[in-house]
């Protein structure tokens, strides 16, 4: 069986692993699992991204009108690994990264310079953990740098207000997601 149809027989609605598939992965060990875990997590990656960016850009009024459907998925893309970084435990963070990263590449067709990429997101990674005030809870920061990143500006972002808020909205909402993934998967 393919990855993905392995993968999709995992989702029940709203992206919940079913129990019976539950007991399925606690069967997987080793590099096997590791690679599945991966795959799993990567793949809803590109499930969330694919459809933030086909919500928002179908929207009349959409803050993010204008920016390219390509810039704009690979940014939330690179958002979404840096929740996953928040939400994934760590006994399982390495086997999740390695193959992810390794799908990421694939995804997006990284054949060269890969440690140079891989370090690109980890500074965008450390930018968002910086920007970030658990603390607090204000994310008005954090929702600034994503808005720079996506397009392409340091501050004169037009309805900056307005993608903040989507930006901070989608980030709840996928780290909630990828945390109640995590609980659900086994410890190894």
């Amino acid at each position: 069986m393919g990855a993905v149809k392995f993968i999709r027989k995992f989702f029940n609605n709203g992206g919940i692993i079913q129990k019976e598939k539950q007991l399925t992965l606690k069967d997987l060990s080793g590099e096997h699992l590791n690679q599945k875990l991966g795959s799993l997590f990567h793949d809803m990656c590109v499930k969330r991204a694919a459809g933030f960016v086909k919500d928002e850009l179908n929207k009349n009024d959409s803050p993010f009108k204008g920016v390219p459907k390509s810039k704009l998925f690979h940014e939330i893309m690179i958002l979404n690994y840096w929740i996953l970084d928040n939400a994934v435990s760590k006994n399982k963070k390495a086997a999740v990264f390695d193959e992810g990263y390794s799908k990421y590449f694939e995804l997006f067709n990284v054949t060269f310079k890969r440690e140079e990429e891989l370090a690109s997101l980890l500074q965008r990674h450390r930018t968002y953990y910086d920007s970030w005030n658990e603390v607090t809870g204000h994310q008005d920061k954090f929702g600034l740098k994503a808005a720079e990143f996506i397009f392409d500006k340091n501050g004169d972002i037009p309805r900056i207000a307005e993608v903040s808020f989507w930006i901070i909205s989608y980030t709840h909402s996928t780290m909630k997601a990828f945390s109640d993934m995590n609980k659900k998967l086994p410890a190894h």
